[in-house]
């Protein structure tokens, strides 16, 4: 990670000195030394600066004039203002709502250090700035939907995947109750009950959409937010929907017919006897579940029953 530290002054041993001590130091960044007003200019014009220390000794350029170009470029870094003479007292209090520290001219270790220090706290920034970054990239394309809200359950946050949902965009959203959000009042008990449980619940969405939006959330919460992980699982919903439908059509198919159907496994095995089984054979429907079907075949089929079943076992089909 890069750091721009610029360094107001004009006196060549003065600088020399203090690269040395940082040099002690093993400090890891270079200082830019700028001893003119376009100098300083041309650099917090092009670039972000991180620290500026700021003398009052050097003739090119006063405090006042570098701190106006920081402002003018919106730039706020830290500034560690070097003063040689204390009796300055208007010009510390102009400068007083913008440095960071002063510090006397001659104390060029305590000078080195607390740059060392200032350096610190700015990497740590940028660190938390980029986990930040990459935290809110990873929220704002999850294709997940992703919520937070108080213990009130007012939304504080949301992401785009629920906002797309809701067919509502966030400051819409925000303050609002998340139950409004479910099509099912109940459902925000499903919420309450996941949150003391620690587990997951499904709800669905009220939105313009005609149909529902089915969502499998997960919950996590923290002393005075609740966050809540959903999946969108209407897919899902629609399609375990059309086999429910498909199994009791089939099932009220096989119950009424006069035919005997039976459904085995590649074993053999019975795993389903239709009604009619009573009326033709005298078995109930579940007494032959888990026998195989040779074990009802007189002896004198088995033999072509046995190679016409290995024979659709291995190479599949019908008959």
């Amino acid at each position: 990670m890069e750091l721009n530290i610029v360094f107001i002054e004009d006196d060549i041993h003065y600088t020399l000195q203090l690269k040395k001590q940082l040099s002690d130091y093993q400090y890891p960044f270079p200082l830019q030394i700028v001893t003119t007003s376009l100098e300083f200019n041309n650099i917090v014009s092009k670039k972000k600066a991180d620290i500026v220390i700021i003398s009052d000794n050097t003739n090119a350029i006063s405090p006042i004039e570098a701190l106006v170009m920081l402002k003018q470029y919106k730039q706020q870094p830290i500034i560690i203002f070097i003063n040689n003479i204390y009796e300055q007292q208007q010009q510390l209090q102009l400068l007083k709502s913008s440095i960071s520290c002063t510090i006397h001219r001659s104390d060029i270790a305590f000078i080195a250090q607390t740059i060392q220090q200032q350096t610190k706290a700015v990497l740590n920034e940028k660190q938390l700035r980029a986990l930040q970054l990459k935290f809110n990239t990873i929220i704002n394309v999850a294709n997940d939907v992703i919520v937070s809200i108080d213990n009130n359950g007012q939304i504080i946050a949301a992401n785009p995947s629920f906002c797309n949902l809701m067919h509502l965009a966030v400051n819409e959203l925000r303050n609002t109750s998340i139950v409004h959000c479910f099509e099912d009042v109940s459902d925000w008990n499903s919420l309450y009950n996941a949150i003391q449980a620690q587990q997951s619940f499904t709800s669905t969405l009220k939105n313009a959409a005609s149909k529902p939006t089915w969502i499998e959330w997960n919950v996590t919460f923290t002393e005075d937010e609740i966050f809540l992980f959903g999946r969108n699982i209407t897919e899902r919903k629609e399609v375990e929907e059309v086999l429910r439908i498909s199994e009791e059509r089939f099932r009220s198919l096989v119950h009424n017919i006069s035919d005997i159907i039976t459904l085995i496994d590649a074993n053999g095995v019975i795993q389903y006897q239709s009604a009619s089984l009573k009326q033709i054979m005298g078995y109930n429907e579940n007494e032959l579940k888990g026998k195989t079907i040779f074990e009802i075949i007189h002896p004198d089929d088995l033999p072509p029953v046995l190679a016409n079943f290995k024979e659709l076992v291995t190479k599949g089909g019908s008959g």
